[in-house]
């Protein structure tokens, strides 16, 4: 078995709780990695989703992220281990948004509201509720970096054709 071909399991098993995370770093690092939350920087923290978190978010004049998924898509645990433990989006996260998962299946009103975006539904909202931006499937690291940093720079909220619709005017 090829060296690099192991630390991937090892790491695979660190993120599904079966090993260290202080192990599953280093072996990383030895291979010329980049360094992941194991190493210092800790993934986003999640919150449950409630109407209460809106007050919050005004006070503390924070964006909400929605991670609308589903425990049997695929692509939402990819999603999970890579986007969201990306050092890049873990560090954008803390002081401008809220950062809030909710299960579809668990969810049926979120659900019925989101269905047409498949899972993930990733939704941004400013903090009096609006939505700003609404992304369908999985957003690879880089592009939510720039997605949250886009944001910051200007909230204005995207002119979508119709409420069910991806298309942007």
């Amino acid at each position: 078995m090829n060296t690099a071909l192991l630390c991937r399991a090892l790491i695979a098993l660190s993120c599904l709780g079966f090993l260290s995370d202080g192990l599953a770093a280093r072996m990383n690092a030895d291979r010329g990695g980049a360094p992941g939350p194991a190493a210092g920087q800790a993934p986003v923290r999640w919150e449950a989703f409630s109407e209460q978190l809106f007050e919050r978010a005004k006070r503390e004049r924070r964006f909400v992220l929605l991670d609308l998924e589903a425990v049997w898509c695929h692509w939402c645990h990819v999603m999970e281990e890579t986007t969201y433990h990306d050092p890049a989006v873990a560090s954008a996260m803390p002081n401008r948004v809220i950062a809030v998962k909710a299960d579809q299946d668990a969810n049926p009103e979120l659900s019925r509201r989101y269905d047409e975006y498949g899972w993930p539904a990733t939704i941004v909202f400013a903090p009096d509720g609006t939505e700003i931006v609404k992304r369908r499937g999985y957003i690879p690291p880089e592009r939510m970096a720039k997605l949250l940093k886009a944001i910051v720079a200007d909230p204005s909220p995207l002119r979508y054709v119709d409420q069910s619709s991806i298309e942007v005017q």
